[in-house]
């Protein structure tokens, strides 16, 4: 299933669907297809803009603190943080985002819950002999976190697993959870996990936007700055099919 969902994201991507038309459009000789496509290629490639859809998904989000959030049942943090690479001895792990990790440490630390659970995650490409809540058990307890307070699921590969795999732990019950995750993925996580029968108090970690001014360098055009906005506008899709899914 994981498959389906990376090749459709693909294939219904902003420059994927952009390079299609404007193949066609130069092949059929239709020149306002042609400069429509470009121009928005080039309108989503401004960090103006990319910065805009990503501050749509993130707001109305702030970064709190421990104090800022109630006492609950678990601290549940999303995987999507680790990545792996090879070594001379084998594959290790890299921290693709470390905020999710040390977001859930610092309420566990707290003492705002009495279990951390970290996801399962293992893709089927990897090549890891251990998920990523091993790894991060691992880690967890370096920081002085007790084993037995720490709690991993079932391998997943979606958040929609990932939920159903917190709710098997609890063997269904209907617990409150503090949900740790990127605050771009913090509104679709948030349906998922309630439409799962939890409670869920957000903490958001990860910001992608800040308060900076704009400069003229925000109108030009860039690879990453288009990345961020195919990244925001499939998120912002995902978020609406949930929604609807409701």
């Amino acid at each position: 299933m994981i498959y389906i969902h990376k090749i459709v994201g693909i294939i219904f991507s902003l420059s994927y669907i952009s390079i299609i038309l404007i193949v066609l459009s130069i092949i059929k000789n239709i020149k306002w297809l042609t400069y429509t496509m470009v121009c928005t290629l080039v309108f989503f490639s401004t960090q103006f803009i990319s910065n805009k859809l990503m501050h749509l998904l993130e707001q109305p989000e702030i970064r709190k603190t421990p104090d800022e959030v109630s006492n609950a049942d678990a601290v549940v943090v999303l995987g999507g943080m680790l990545g792996h690479t090879k070594t001379n001895s084998g594959n290790t792990f890299e921290w693709n985002d470390p905020d999710r990790f040390f977001g859930g440490i610092e309420l566990i630390k707290s003492k705002r819950a009495k279990y951390l659970v970290f996801m399962g995650t293992k893709l089927p490409w990897t090549n890891a002999k251990l998920n990523d809540g091993q790894i991060l058990k691992k880690y967890s307890i370096n920081f002085g976190i007790h084993k037995d307070s720490i709690l991993i699921t079932d391998e997943v590969e979606s958040t929609e697993a990932e939920a159903k795999a917190v709710n098997k732990l609890f063997k269904n019950k209907r617990i409150k959870i503090l949900l740790v995750t990127s605050a771009f993925h913090m509104k679709r996580a948030k349906i998922i996990f309630e439409k799962a029968g939890f409670l869920v108090e957000t903490y958001p970690v990860d910001f992608r936007t800040n308060d900076d001014k704009t400069s003229i360098l925000a109108f030009m055009p860039t690879i990453g700055s288009l990345a961020q906005s195919e990244f925001a506008l499939r998120e912002l899709l995902g978020i609406m099919i949930y929604t609807l899914k409701r």
